[in-house]
């Protein structure tokens, strides 16, 4: 989903991303999602690690139900990073 604003969208509403449905919300947020990982998985080498150790792919990526399968990152983790 691309989005670009030129102006406002109506005199009520000044983007139609206001109006869009909980499943078109989801589509969007999920394909950012998704970008940011595989970015992460790429450039980073501490995560790049993590996902490796997890069993983790970007591209397998499909639901933020996948998330359960990545650690959580403490304070603890970017210290030692």
């Amino acid at each position: 989903m691309n989005v670009q604003m030129t102006g406002p969208y109506s005199n009520d509403i000044w983007d139609p991303v206001e109006t869009w449905s909980r499943d078109q919300i989801e589509e969007f947020q999920l394909s950012a999602l998704k970008k940011q990982l595989a970015h992460v998985e790429a450039k980073s080498a501490y995560y790049g690690k993590i996902f490796k150790q997890t069993g983790f792919a970007a591209a397998d990526f499909k639901s933020f139900e996948d998330l359960r399968r990545l650690p959580i990152t403490r304070k603890a983790d970017y210290v030692a990073g």
